[in-house]
């Protein structure tokens, strides 16, 4: 993460000011040590409700696929 994700969010912060970081709530985004890592390198993230379909939208896709197989 530091070598890759850290440089861009930096860029991004140059040119637009402070950006926020979105990621799913997989556990491996919300183990401590991932948290950690964005706090000590200043990067906000912002909330991700758990399975919101709003936020993700291939799960409409998903959900027009199951509806249409079910016929």
């Amino acid at each position: 993460m530091d070598s890759v994700l850290g440089p861009v969010m930096q860029e991004i912060a140059n040119e637009v000011g402070d950006p926020l970081f979105q990621q799913d709530n997989a556990r491996v985004h919300t183990a401590r040590d991932t948290l950690t890592w964005f706090e000590d390198n200043g990067i906000n993230l912002e909330d991700h409700p758990p399975l919101s379909p709003d936020l993700n939208p291939i799960e409409h896709a998903w959900v027009e696929l199951k509806r249409r197989l079910h016929k």
